[in-house]
């Protein structure tokens, strides 16, 4: 169920942003030495807090249906192997993208750290699409990844059709690695 839950927010996601792609501004790129991760062992959870729509029609119902039983279903992953050389080209595209895939239709309205607090936001707006809006917040350390993903989805006029998902990201280090683990790549 879970794999049909993020096929439902890729595909629409895919449906919204399947236009013409808008330059988006590079993310700032700079690691912290209080951000970067430590190499080791390390788990990961992934799961929809919220996932609500209104208006939506046909297909993209039945894909919503799948969403709405996805909500507090953890999918574990790990524990995978960072190794050293992997964990210094860590950097704050690396850790979003850990917590949702995006592509270059988006605009990077901001996208930012403070002392591991992470403050992002894009946005999506095509005629033939619709119009989306992104931000994730959250803590990165060097031994957690706490990431909160709120996306709000329209389609185009005149549909009337919003979908607005919470998914939440959290990674964590469980030690050194062990031998035989798989490798984080």
């Amino acid at each position: 169920m879970i794999e049909k839950f993020w096929a439902v927010v890729f595909v629409f996601n895919l449906v919204a942003c399947g236009g013409p792609a808008n330059v988006a501004k590079p993310i700032d790129q700079s690691p912290s030495p209080s951000t970067v991760r430590q190499p080791g062992s390390w788990d990961m959870i992934h799961y929809t807090m919220a996932f609500d729509a209104t208006g939506v029609e046909g297909d993209m119902a039945e894909l919503v249906k799948a969403g709405k039983a996805s909500v507090g279903k953890k999918d574990f992953g790990g524990p995978l192997c960072l190794s050293a050389a992997v964990a210094a080209k860590d950097d704050l595209t690396a850790r979003l993208r850990e917590a949702i895939q995006f592509g270059p239709e988006w605009k990077i309205v901001r996208s930012q750290i403070n002392d591991g607090t992470v403050d992002f936001a894009a946005s999506m707006d095509d005629p033939a699409n619709g119009k989306a809006i992104m931000t994730i917040t959250g803590l990165l350390t060097p031994t957690t990844t706490d990431l909160l993903v709120t996306t709000d989805s329209y389609q185009p006029a005149p549909g009337k059709g919003h979908i607005h998902t919470v998914l939440k990201q959290e990674n964590s280090r469980k030690g050194d690695c062990t031998p035989g683990q798989d490798a984080w790549q």
